[in-house]
């Protein structure tokens, strides 16, 4: 499963994605640019995956779905633990203020929907506590995702068999 070009594919992923994650941390989540580069990263992702499925096809010269779906679910999942594992260095040491800028917006948006102020504090509590740990598991479910979907679909369109 985990295959040198597999590895060589999982790592381009993470390094796209990490890019994306420096550029836009520090942005409005609502703002355009970070919206236009989200579906950047997913495509980028569907690429990337692409390519690496491709390239598993032409070096075996057959590819099944299961194949496929392994071969996504293997970029994936490098690009998730790599990507989680910088979010979590970022978060945690790297600038752990953002993770309080991230926690007004969400006071904010608690406030706004009439939440009580007791169950806020406790809900940024407990948020703040595992944050870093939410932040890297969040990377490894997404990444996991784009790999999953993207290796079923590709696996299906290039198949041979």
């Amino acid at each position: 499963m985990f295959h040198k070009d597999t590895i060589n594919y999982g790592l381009l992923l993470a390094l796209v994605t990490i890019v994306i994650f420096a550029v836009t941390v520090n942005m409005d989540p609502q703002s355009t640019t970070v919206k236009i580069l989200s579906w950047v990263n997913y495509l980028a992702g569907f690429i990337i995956i692409y390519l690496a499925i491709v390239n598993f096809r032409n070096k075996n010269g057959k590819l099944t779905i299961g194949q496929g779906f392994k071969t996504g679910l293997a970029v994936g999942l490098i690009a998730g633990v790599l990507l989680g594992l910088y979010a979590f260095l970022y978060y945690q040491y790297i600038n752990p203020d953002a993770v309080e800028r991230i926690m007004e917006l969400s006071r904010e948006q608690m406030a706004e929907k009439g939440l009580d102020e007791e169950l806020i504090e406790k809900n940024i509590e407990f948020t703040r506590k595992f944050f870093g740990m939410f932040a890297f598991a969040g990377s490894i479910i997404n990444m996991l995702f784009i790999g999953i979907l993207s290796g079923l679909a590709v696996g299906v369109w290039k198949r041979t068999e």
